[in-house]
């Protein structure tokens, strides 16, 4: 993860030492996670947005934008996704240099391998249009607002939440006189279909190697104090889908098998917590649907 400064040694020692007994500076035991507020169809002018906040710290907001475009030689019976993510520079007052940018690539990719894995359940081929000419392509754009901490973990959660969010446009597909394909872009939101297979998107929780110990969902002085941290990456069936360590530093095996065990647990009560709200947010638009009330989205722009 890129540098965003350093900690003193006192204040190294102080979080090491509180992990090592199980109290961390905000109050949290190890494996706490602070509480994710998600909220739904927040952008206007996008197919599917959402916004994730961990307690008063990390905050981010993700937006779905289908586009038409040509479709990759490679894979041409399937859509293609595009990932970017920005952090603000007003996320953070530590960075420095060129850290932002090394950061905003790092991101942009920790949240495509995971949407784009063997075990990532999106549907892509729901995005092909004309096989080997035309196909949707999901521009996955995120902001980081503030960086307090966890932000890989923040950016799939609200990533997971604005794909469920999002509606691809209706296409009419015709052979014309000469043989050829065309197709029509029907215009009516009300005829726009969700995303296939959205549950089967995975979640991230990183678990962070802080002196002999770990903790869950690390706030920014604890990340700078972590010698190596584990994403692990879980599916709503509790299938580990990819697991990835970084940093120079060395993981115990018994270190390493709690770190794993921890994060599985906690990915999967996040989905579980999820799926409840996007259920809950799909009955609230069907049930304004169902009384002829227009489902707008608030005025908010990226």
């Amino acid at each position: 993860m890129a540098s965003f400064g350093l900690v003193s040694q006192v204040e190294r020692d102080f979080v090491e030492r509180g992990v090592d007994v199980g109290i961390r500076a905000d109050g949290r035991a190890r494996d706490d996670y602070r509480p994710p507020r998600v909220e739904l169809g927040l952008v206007s002018q996008s197919d599917g947005s959402a916004r994730c906040q961990l307690g008063d710290g990390t905050d981010v907001l993700v937006s779905v934008r289908c586009e038409l475009g040509q479709a990759d030689p490679a894979a041409d019976d399937r859509g293609r996704l595009a990932v970017s993510v920005e952090c603000s520079p007003s996320a953070s007052q530590r960075f420095e240099g060129r850290g932002a940018d090394d950061l905003n690539t790092e991101l942009s990719e920790a949240v495509t391998r995971a949407l784009t894995g063997p075990q990532s359940g999106l549907n892509l081929r729901q995005l092909c249009i004309v096989p080997g000419m035309h196909c949707w392509v999901l521009n996955i754009d995120a902001i980081v607002l503030n960086y307090g901490g966890n932000v890989v973990d923040a950016l799939l959660i609200a990533t997971r939440a604005a794909l469920a969010d999002t509606r691809v446009p209706r296409t009419v597909v015709q052979e014309m006189e000469d043989g050829a394909m065309d197709f029509e872009v029907d215009d009516d939101v009300e005829n726009a279909q969700p995303l296939e297979h959205v549950h089967n998107v995975p979640l991230c929780v990183t678990a962070n190697k802080i002196g002999a110990g770990y903790v869950l969902d690390a706030t920014l002085t604890e990340e700078l104090c972590a010698s190596a941290r584990l994403h692990v990456t879980v599916n709503s069936s509790g299938q580990v889908c990819a697991a990835q360590k970084s940093g120079d530093g060395a993981i115990e095996p018994s270190l390493l098998m709690a770190m794993l065990q921890a994060a599985k647990e906690q990915a999967r009560r996040l989905l579980e917590q999820q799926d409840e709200q996007i259920r809950r947010h799909e009955t609230e638009i069907a049930a304004k649907r169902a009384r002829g009330e227009p489902v707008k989205r608030p005025s908010i722009f990226v």
